[in-house]
């Protein structure tokens, strides 16, 4: 319950990935030797996968590796850490790339977790073995050529000498992974974790986004030799505070002076983190009217300069910037460097450039990659810094603009697939319904509830008592006096009781009065009746002559009453083919419902099917057939918005909720 009324405190996403190569006997061959060779099979395996890396625009950090010793394994290994962010599908693009390199290096064996744990476990969740947790699952899950590889606990005496009970060690587990023991997952974790990487690596380009952006010149010419730097620039936008904002009052490094149209290259996450921002131009902009064909590129453009602009005024990035002492791809003096040139020959006798010719595109590509792994296994981490854009845009504007007509001009892309449709979203819930059955979804919601603590429990008890406190409330029938609130109940029961010894007394005259009111008779007429009665002149033989007189004061009532069997078969037959009031009242209910089905006002409603939650669907006769609201969740939901709203304030939904005797559990202070 605390969550419905805290902000989100938001954490670094983070995907971490090792791979373990096996480079032979290890007895004949010196540490320095192992590097080196560490280090070449992480510039060939850079190498082989630019086929997909190769223009795709990363959400943060892209995919790198570094050499990484340790006194738990012989040979060294190579290790990389990405954050990804809202870009998840940075993520999953990652695994696919690491199942490439297992099939493409038999020998490697690959761990891959992000924040959560083990990812592959999280992705196939309902397939794992029961045994498989958090505490049971160290050194046990791995990606081994091409599949998932899942080392199991010993179920029988003969697997004992197979496979270890209880904690095992990284070396154990890796030599148990390339055995002959059997550790390959069952078929259906595989297929799970397969159908999430179905996609990639091939689609991880749809991925990309490109927009028309009305951006000073030399963010264009910086965009132009690193199109990865937009990441940063959208992160240092997206992320902003005021502080960062007083950069943007003036836009000395980046003023909108000398603006070109470019077409702009980012991330889908990218492109919806700036155009969903409310952001007002700063003074130095003026951008045209919102009904100017240009409006949109020249917005993304302010919005794009900004964040340059933060993100080179970001105190903490120049506190940690070259000027330090830390090195970079782009200040390191490589062609003074031997063993940069050793380096390099070995890469070439493993075709790590292929059939690139030096100076083309992904030639630089290729040996900026090879220059990065590099620095990282020749300095220790503390004396290399390669993530640190100010140095990469400081580097970029020394060198001479580049020229506006080989600046990027492609077509941008539609966005159309921003737009979320719900009947898209309800049908896909029902897809990942359908392939649980009712059983399945009562014990996921029991072991929802299990996970709860005390306090959580007890705030779920509190709104099962709003649930039920709302519907005894509606389902009361109000008295004489109006609504009677639960607090006021025990009020009305004590003279409800008081009154139980009070004898029932029964005035005549005041009846009559009433009855007289409600069926319209005039006083004056009533007088006549009673003195003709009295005085025996009175012709009223039947109950006909006695109601005409309330006729003539209320014509639209007709009383037509016959005492022939015939007369009262006729009206039972008529009555009978008359609808109930109630059902009567249904139909007309439903007349309104289809009527107002047409239009937008039932979009705020949450609705639900006998089945569940459903999209609509449409019966024999073709006709739409109508959803039924879900009044429990609603009234739920809009109270709870409500209560949030007022923040702490008095409003109408702690109002109403006090006067029924309902209270919402209070936030909790840490």
């Amino acid at each position: 319950m605390e969550s419905l009324f805290s902000p989100r405190v938001d954490f670094e996403d983070i995907v971490e990935y090792a791979i373990y190569n096996d480079f032979g006997d290890h007895s004949g061959i010196g540490s320095e030797e192992l590097r080196k060779a560490a280090q070449d099979f992480a510039a060939v395996t850079q190498s082989f996968i630019s086929q997909w890396t190769n223009g795709y625009i990363w959400h943060k950090d892209p995919f790198e590796l570094s050499v990484v010793t340790t006194k738990d394994l012989v040979a060294p290994f190579l290790q990389g850490r990405t954050r990804h962010g809202d870009g998840v599908e940075d993520e999953w693009f990652i695994v696919s790339l690491l199942r490439e390199l297992t099939i493409q290096f038999p020998e490697a064996v690959v761990s891959v977790r992000d924040n959560d744990g083990e990812i592959l476990l999280i992705e196939a969740a309902e397939h794992i073995p029961p045994w498989l947790d958090p505490s049971t699952s160290q050194n046990r899950v791995f990606l081994h050529k091409g599949l998932v590889h899942i080392i199991p606990i010993p179920q029988n005496p003969a697997e004992i000498v197979l496979y270890p009970s209880g904690p095992i060690t990284l070396n154990r587990a890796l030599d148990l992974v390339r055995g002959s023991a059997p550790t390959e997952a069952p078929k259906n974790v595989q297929a799970a974790i397969m159908a999430r990487l179905a996609r990639y690596p091939q689609g991880a380009k749809e991925n990309i986004h490109r927009a028309r952006c009305y951006i000073p010149r030399p963010v264009a010419h910086l965009l132009h030799h690193d199109p990865q730097l937009v990441a940063s620039a959208v992160e240092a936008f997206y992320l902003r505070d005021p502080i960062a904002m007083k950069a943007c009052y003036k836009m000395e490094k980046f003023p909108p002076t000398n603006n070109v149209m470019v077409t702009v290259r980012m991330n889908r996450t990218h492109y919806a983190q700036l155009v969903s921002q409310k952001f007002h131009p700063p003074k130095p902009f003026r951008l045209p009217p919102i009904s100017s064909p240009n409006f949109k590129a020249c917005e993304l453009g302010m919005k794009l300069a900004c964040g340059f602009e933060m993100l080179c005024a970001d105190r903490h990035l120049r506190s940690s910037s070259k000027h330090n002492g830390h090195r970079s791809v782009d200040t390191y003096a490589f062609e003074v460097d031997p063993e940069w040139q050793a380096f390099l020959r070995r890469l070439d006798k493993l075709s790590y450039f292929g059939k690139e010719l030096p100076g083309s595109e992904l030639y630089k590509q290729l040996e900026n990659t090879a220059k990065k792994q590099y620095l990282q296994a020749k300095f220790s981490e503390s004396e290399v810094f390669g993530e640190n854009p100010i140095d990469k845009i400081e580097y970029i504007l020394n060198q001479p603009l580049e020229d506006e007509s080989n600046l990027s001009q492609e077509p941008e892309d539609n966005d159309k697939w921003m737009e979320v449709d719900p009947a898209n979203l309800d049908r896909m819930f029902d897809e990942e319904k359908l392939k649980m059955s009712a059983d399945d979804w009562e014990e996921l919601n029991q072991e929802d509830l299990s996970d709860l603590d005390d306090e959580e429990k007890h705030d779920m008890e509190e709104l099962s008592k709003m649930f039920g406190g709302f519907t005894s409330f509606v389902e009361k029938e109000s008295g004489l006096g109006g609504v009677v609130f639960p607090h006021e109940r025990d009020f009305e029961e004590q003279e409800d009781t008081d009154e139980e010894d009070t004898p029932l007394r029964f005035e005549e005259g005041q009846f009559l009065q009433s009855m007289m009111d409600v069926l319209g008779i005039n006083r004056d007429d009533f007088d006549r009746i009673t003195k003709s009665k009295a005085s025996g002149n009175t012709t009223f033989s039947t109950a006909e002559d006695v109601l005409r007189p309330i006729e003539r004061v209320m014509p639209s009532v007709s009383f037509d009453l016959d005492d022939s069997e015939e007369r009262k078969t006729d009206e039972a037959s008529e009555f009978a083919d008359t609808p109930a009031p109630d059902a009567q009242l249904e139909s007309y209910m439903d007349s309104m419902d289809r009527e107002l089905s047409r239009t937008k006002l039932g979009d705020d409603f949450e609705k639900i099917t006998s089945e569940g939650p459903s999209i609509s669907v449409v019966n024999e006769e073709g006709e739409e057939e109508l959803q039924k609201v879900d009044l429990d969740f609603n009234l739920v939901k809009n109270i709870l918005e409500s209560f949030s709203a007022q923040e702490g304030l008095p409003g109408p939904a702690s109002s109403i909720l006090n006067s029924m005797g309902i209270g919402l559990p209070p936030k909790r202070r840490k």
